[in-house]
C-alpha cells in the first residue's frame, strides 16, 4: 500500500501542474460558450474547482490500475473539462438572478426616487395616450370607455358631432 501512495504521488508531476493553465484558459472558453460575461473570479474558481475534480477523479482511477500512469494525463484533461463546465453551470445556476452580471459589469445604483416618479409619470402618460387613441377609433366601449347609449352600442346618437363617425 505505501508502493501504490507513492507512485500516485509520483503521478501529479510537471505535465499535470502545466495542465492548471490550460484548464483556466478553457474555463474562460466554457464561459464565451455559455454566452455569459464572467469576471475573472468566477472564471478562476470554476477553473480551479474543475481541475481539482479532474486531478481527483483521475488520481482515483488510476488507483485501480496496474499501470498506474497509463492515460492519466489524458483523464486529467477529460475530468477537467467536464468539471469546468460542470462548476461554471453550477456557479451561474446557484447566483442570483444577474447577481454576477452586476457585480462584473458595476450596474449596482442607488435608486433615486426623483428620476422613479418622472418615469412612472411618462409611463402613466403614455397609457393615457394609447386609451385616447383607442377610444377615438371606436374601441373605447369594449375597453369599458367612452360613451354608452341604451341599446348598448359605443356611439351615442348619429348626429353626435364628437362621435367617431363625424371625425372621418
Amino acid at each position: 500500500m505505501i508502493f501504490a501512495a507513492e507512485q500516485l504521488r509520483d503521478l501529479i508531476d510537471f505535465a499535470v501542474l502545466l495542465s492548471l493553465p490550460g484548464v483556466l484558459v478553457l474555463a474562460w472558453l466554457v464561459g464565451r460558450l455559455l454566452g455569459v460575461r464572467r469576471s475573472w473570479t468566477t472564471t478562476l474558481l470554476s477553473g480551479v474547482i474543475g481541475w481539482v475534480g479532474g486531478v481527483a477523479l483521475s488520481l482515483a482511477i488510476a488507483s485501480q490500475r496496474k499501470d498506474m500512469s497509463e492515460g492519466f494525463t489524458r483523464n486529467v484533461w477529460l475530468f477537467s473539462t467536464l468539471g469546468v463546465m460542470s462548476a461554471s453551470v453550477w456557479i451561474e445556476l446557484l447566483a442570483k438572478p444577474g447577481t454576477l452580471a452586476r457585480a462584473q459589469t458595476g450596474l449596482t445604483t442607488i435608486p433615486h426616487p426623483i428620476t422613479a416618479v418622472k418615469r412612472r409619470g411618462r409611463r402613466v402618460s403614455r397609457y393615457a395616450q394609447i386609451t385616447r387613441i383607442a377610444i377615438r377609433n371606436g374601441l373605447g366601449p369594449g375597453l369599458g370607455l367612452g360613451r354608452h347609449t341604451e341599446d348598448g352600442s359605443g356611439n351615442g346618437s348619429d348626429n353626435d358631432p364628437g362621435s367617431a363617425e363625424t371625425h372621418r
